[in-house]
This record gives structure tokens, C-alpha cells and sequence, in this order.
């Protein structure tokens, strides 16, 4: 099994918000005989990459940049377990952090922080449609919503017809769009819900949002967008500090995947330092178990069968570095442990095959 993980950087001392370093991206094979994780290769890549999309071997990141490079999306080609970077970046606006690429894999869909959702054609690296989510957030000037902020949106099909879902963190809005990233329709979700991901279940029709600021999952009706159930990914009685000042609560949720048959659903939890699997049988989630995630601040999470990989920012403290875990999912939604490699900064995971 190949598995796919890329790097963040450093925060920078006096703005916290801020990246500075270089980022990396490593292929792992993880050998289900003997449960071990090996390095197989690595290559830099970047500046400041923040998240990562893989099509066919075409590897895409979005990359903050600094003060001396460009923001935008770098192509990473992965051919015979071997990297090729392309030094040509497509320019995009402030803040570039999800990325998904288009059903028909010649455009790729960036979310900028600042700005909006905004399509690209690969071969000409060039805006071809943009949307904005929200003209402003939920306590507009003030904290982590003083913005409309989108922070991911991703491909999928309603009937035959092509569409798009976006969540702005700013504003509390999932937003439903066409092909021509024209609104369909939107929904505000509770104040201070900050939805970050989703994950779609296209045969039960339904959208499950993670909201990163309260820690919960939001199940939504597709393609009205109804509020069908709303779910806390921690204990109810969680309530050590915060890990970081700039954190607003004891926990952040971040990463969110529905597994293959959409009977597991599976969330990380940056603070309580865990991932959640809720049982999805009946489409709302239901019987959370929690999992340690082998780290501090696990950001994303990927499947495949019955293992679970999972990006850890840290080790085991806050300023240690960080890992790439596998675990063994259980019959009842735990999961064990079975092997753990350092990565500095483990902001991604995918397993490719």
C-alpha cells in the first residue's frame, strides 16, 4: 500500500497565522504482512504547501508562498515511485490551502482563505471561473470569522449534472454551485460553526460538513442543503486548554472522510488529538468512538479498507515532530496502532494504491 503525505513549515513568531520554512512531500509503502511503514522517496516541494489533490500520478499542491515566492499551485509528478516538480507555478490569490481537481482531471478547484473558490485550467495555468461564498463573515473585523473565508470545495454530481460544494469558515455558509460556479443555493450554519471540510455521500444524498470551530458535523440534505443533524466529534466533558492562543476552543476538527461503503464516518480532532469514526448506516452519525491519534494535532485522515493513516502536525508535544500513523480499524469503530513514522509538519495524507 503507497501512501502519499506532504508537509506544512514552521509558524512564524510573530504572526502566528503565518508559515515560514520549507515543505516536503514523501511517499511511505506500508507492508500489510509484516505492518510496517517505510520511507520510499522524497522530494521538496515548495515553499509553504498547505494541502495536496492526486490525479493519475499528477500530484497537486496549493502553496502559501512567503515574502520571496508566489503563492499559488505546484505540480508534482509521481512516475515509477519517483518525484518530478514542474518550477512553473499557477499564480492564484491570497491564500491558497484546499485543493480538489475536476471531474474531467483538466482543471483543478483551489479555495483561497482571502478571497473565494476559483477554478483553473492545468495545461494553460490560468483562471478560467470564480465564485465568492460570502461578502462577510460572521463577526465581521473580529477573530477567526472577521471574514468570509472558504476553505475547501470540492466536485460532485447531482443527477447528471456537475456541481460544486463550498464551505467558508468565515461565515458559517456551505454553499451549493453549478458548473459555472453559480450559486444554487446556500445554508448558514449556527453561529461559530466554522465549516472547514465535507464529505458527500452521493447515494444517500447527503453532505457531512466538519465545522472546525465547534467541533462538530453537520449533516445536510442534497441537494437542499437542509439541516438534517448536527453532532459533537468529542466528549462532551473535554475541556483542557487550548492548544495554541490563537485556538478559540479546546478543539479544532479538521480533517473529515466517509469510507467506501458510507457506513464509516471519520474525523480528526486537532486538541482532544484524536479521530472520531461515527457509524452512518442509517446516513446521520451516530455511536462516536474515539481513537488517539498517535500525535498532537492531527489535521487530515485517509481509508482504505480496514486502515486508517493519519497526519500528525506534532509528536508528542507541541513543539516535537510530528508522524504519519496506521492504524487497523475494529469491528466495533477503534482502532490499534500498528506502526508510526517521524514527518516534520504532517499537514497531508492520501493512500494512493
Amino acid at each position: 500500500m503507497r501512501i502519499l503525505a506532504s508537509t506544512g513549515c514552521e509558524r512564524d513568531e510573530v504572526n502566528p497565522m503565518r508559515w515560514k520554512g520549507k515543505s516536503k512531500i514523501c511517499l511511505y509503502n506500508f507492508c500489510e504482512e509484516a505492518k510496517k511503514l517505510s520511507l520510499v522517496t522524497e522530494t521538496a516541494a515548495g515553499c509553504n504547501a498547505m494541502w495536496a489533490a492526486e490525479q493519475e500520478g499528477s500530484i497537486y499542491l496549493t502553496d502559501a508562498g512567503d515574502d520571496e515566492h508566489p503563492q499559488g499551485v505546484r505540480l508534482v509528478k509521481l512516475e515509477n515511485d519517483t518525484f518530478s516538480a514542474d518550477d512553473e507555478v499557477i499564480k492564484t490569490g491570497q491564500g491558497p490551502c484546499h485543493i480538489a481537481v475536476t471531474s474531467g482531471g483538466t482543471e483543478v478547484l483551489v479555495s483561497e482563505y482571502e478571497g473565494g473558490v476559483v477554478t483553473y485550467d492545468v495545461a494553460k495555468k490560468s483562471e478560467t471561473r470564480r465564485a465568492v461564498l460570502s461578502k462577510e463573515g460572521t463577526t465581521p473585523g473580529v477573530g477567526r470569522q472577521d471574514a468570509s473565508h472558504p476553505h475547501s470545495a470540492m466536485p460532485l454530481a447531482i443527477g447528471d449534472k456537475q456541481h460544486y460544494i463550498g464551505c467558508d469558515l468565515g461565515s458559517d455558509k456551505v454553499v451549493l454551485l453549478n458548473s459555472a460556479l453559480e450559486e444554487v443555493t446556500c445554508v448558514t450554519l449556527k453561529a461559530n460553526t466554522g465549516p472547514r471540510h465535507c464529505a458527500v455521500s452521493e447515494s444517500k444524498g447527503v453532505a457531512y460538513v466538519v465545522g472546525e470551530l465547534d467541533n462538530t458535523v453537520t449533516t445536510l440534505a442534497l441537494p437542499s442543503l437542509e439541516v438534517l443533524d448536527v453532532c459533537l466529534c468529542i466528549p462532551e466533558d473535554y475541556s483542557k486548554d487550548p492548544p495554541f492562543p490563537f485556538y478559540t476552543a479546546p478543539s479544532h476538527a479538521a480533517g473529515i472522510k466517509l469510507s467506501h461503503d458510507g457506513t464509516r464516518l471519520f474525523v480528526t480532532n486537532r486538541g482532544h488529538d484524536s479521530f472520531t469514526c461515527f457509524d452512518t448506516t442509517n446516513t446521520k452519525p451516530s455511536n462516536p468512538t474515539h481513537t488517539p491519534s498517535g500525535g498532537r494535532l492531527p489535521w487530515e485522515l485517509t481509508l482504505h479498507g480496514k486502515y486508517v493513516v493519519v497526519a500528525n502536525q506534532f509528536g508528542e508535544t507541541l513543539v516535537s515532530e510530528g508522524n504519519v500513523t496506521v492504524f487497523e480499524l475494529q469491528d466495533n469503530g477503534s482502532a490499534q496502532l500498528l506502526d508510526s513514522k517521524p514527518l516534520h509538519h504532517a499537514l497531508f495524507v492520501k493512500i494512493l494504491r
